[in-house]
C-alpha cells in the first residue's frame, strides 16, 4: 500500500488499496492472512492505553449496530489514519488518537462505521480520508457517521473538527485537501 510519506494512508484511493490487497492475496496463507499481513505493514498493533481508549470510545458507538459484529484495534502508526474492513474490523492509528479528542475519535470511528453500514457491501478496505469510489461515498459515510454520533449524544461538530484536523496534515495531496474541504462544507451546510 502506498502512503504519502510512506505511512500516510488516511486518504488513500480505492485503486491503490485494491491493488495493494491484490498483492496481499498472493502472500503465503500458511503463515499469514491478508489482514495479518496488512496490519504488520501498517506497524502492527498497539495495546495498553491506546487500545483501552479506542475500545472505550467505540463500544457505545458499536452498540448502535444491531446484526453486525464490529471490533476496534489501534495500529502503531504515527500518521493519522482510520480504516474499516468489510468483515467489521475498524482500525485507528496511534497518530490519529494523539491528535483527536474523544468526541473527534468517535467521529472518525463513526465515519468508518458509515462505510460498513451504508450498504454492507464494501469489498475492500475503506479509509478515513477518502476513496476513488467518489466523493459521495465519503459524504454518505459522513452522514451515516453523524447519525451514529447523534444517537450517542455526541455533537455533530466533532465530525467537522475531526476532518479539519486530518486536513491539517502536511502530507496530503491538493486533491485530498479539496475533497476534505468539500466534505466539511457539506457537513456544515447540513448542521
Amino acid at each position: 500500500m502506498r502512503f504519502c510519506n510512506l505511512l500516510f494512508t488516511v486518504l488513500i484511493a480505492f485503486a491503490v488499496i485494491t491493488s495493494s490487497l491484490t498483492g496481499l492475496l498472493a502472500v503465503d496463507r500458511s503463515s499469514s492472512t491478508p489482514m495479518t499481513h496488512w496490519v504488520a505493514v501498517h506497524g502492527g498493533l498497539v495495546t495498553g492505553a491506546y487500545q483501552n481508549r479506542a475500545v472505550a470510545v467505540a463500544t457505545p458507538l458499536f452498540a448502535t449496530c444491531s446484526g453486525k459484529t464490529l471490533t476496534i484495534q489501534v495500529l502503531n502508526m504515527d500518521s493519522p489514519a482510520a480504516f474499516s474492513w468489510p468483515d467489521g474490523h475498524v482500525f485507528v492509528s496511534r497518530g490519529l488518537e494523539d491528535q483527536l479528542t474523544n468526541p473527534e475519535l468517535a467521529a472518525s470511528i463513526a465515519h468508518e462505521m458509515g462505510h460498513l453500514l451504508n450498504d454492507g457491501k464494501i469489498s475492500t478496505v475503506a479509509a478515513l480520508q477518502g476513496t476513488d469510489a467518489g466523493l459521495m461515498v465519503e459524504v454518505n459515510a459522513d452522514a451515516t457517521g453523524m447519525k451514529v454520533l447523534k444517537s450517542n449524544h455526541i455533537s455533530p461538530e466533532a465530525m467537522v473538527s475531526m476532518l479539519e484536523k486530518v486536513g491539517d496534515c502536511d502530507s496530503l495531496s491538493a486533491h485530498t485537501h479539496e475533497a476534505l474541504d468539500q466534505r466539511i462544507a457539506i457537513l456544515k451546510k447540513g448542521m
